[in-house]
């Protein structure tokens, strides 16, 4: 009987230990300096010239523009979604010369549907000023995209 209860308290915490080394594994991933963006994905910061683009994922399509003056970046950024969904958060990824994440800066987040709420598409423009961390060479962007599930 002792034995049972040994295997039981024993599962329990060997559990216990496993989700959190999942959760300090995933969270590792997004802190400074651990996440690196892939070079086709970086957009190079040329200080006091305007700079043009368009960023696509999954679900969301940007024509972004903005332009660094005395240590802040200007971004003005007209987005939609392809598609209804439940969520969409969207972050802009300050990265140094080898593409490292020094700072993310969240940009939109619709916030996540609730039963009462409408499926959220995100259309219109952002404008928004960020102050840029020493060492910033490059932006990217980050989206978080939950579909649309029905009611």
């Amino acid at each position: 009987m002792r034995s049972n209860k040994l295997k039981k308290n024993g599962f329990k915490t060997l559990l216990f230990f496993f989700i959190i080394l999942v959760f300090a594994a995933q969270n590792s991933c997004s802190t400074t300096g651990s996440m690196t963006v892939a070079p086709e994905n970086r957009i190079p910061v040329i200080p006091d010239q305007p700079q043009k683009g368009t960023w696509e994922s999954k679900n969301v399509v940007l024509e972004y523009e903005f332009v660094k003056e005395e240590g802040t970046i200007g971004l003005f950024i007209d987005g939609k979604t392809k598609r209804r969904l439940d969520q969409v958060a969207l972050w802009l990824l300050f990265l140094d010369s080898d593409g490292r994440l020094l700072e993310r800066e969240s940009v939109f987040n619709s916030g996540f549907r609730t039963k009462r709420t409408r499926a959220r598409r995100m259309e219109g423009t952002i404008e928004r000023a960020f102050e840029v961390p020493g060492g910033t060479k490059y932006l990217a962007f980050q989206s978080q995209e939950n579909p649309y599930r029905g009611r």
